[in-house]
């Protein structure tokens, strides 16, 4: 099913559910915050179906150097801590990864809430995700 067989523990988990199958679980049963929608475009939702606008891309944004990642804390039902990161592509949570461990994780008191979306943009065009591309204001969070 994807369920941790954990309790008690903090679980780091770097994808997204299409790759994940403990993300997929927690997303699946709305446990976390929110989830990933490939359809229509791919964007997240609250839990409670609610769409998270601002974090809806196009074929050619994402084509042309741009993701969106999510960055989300929860405690589950059996008491672990979650940590879940990804964007939309391998890019997103490339990038989502390096800025939670060299932005978020040095500035803890700025970040601070259950989730966040944050948005990358190749703005040098070598087609690498710099965390230094990422705008540090979230485009979504809670």
């Amino acid at each position: 099913t994807g369920k941790p067989k954990l309790s008690n523990k903090i679980i780091v988990l770097l994808g997204g559910p299409i790759v994940h199958s403990v993300v997929n679980y927690y997303e699946n049963n709305r446990i976390a915050p929110v989830y990933w929608k490939g359809t229509g475009g791919p964007h997240w939702r609250l839990a409670d179906g609610t769409e998270l606008s601002s974090t809806r891309l196009t074929s050619a944004e994402l084509d042309s150097g741009q993701d969106v990642f999510v960055v989300e804390t929860f405690i589950d039902a059996d008491n672990n801590t979650v940590l879940i990161v990804y964007g939309n592509g391998w890019k997103g949570s490339f990038v989502g990864g390096r800025f939670f461990k060299f932005v978020m994780s040095m500035n803890s008191e700025i970040y601070d809430v259950s989730w966040y979306h944050f948005k990358w943009i190749d703005s040098d065009g070598d087609d690498f995700a710099d965390y230094s591309e990422v705008n540090t204001t979230p485009i979504a969070s809670e």
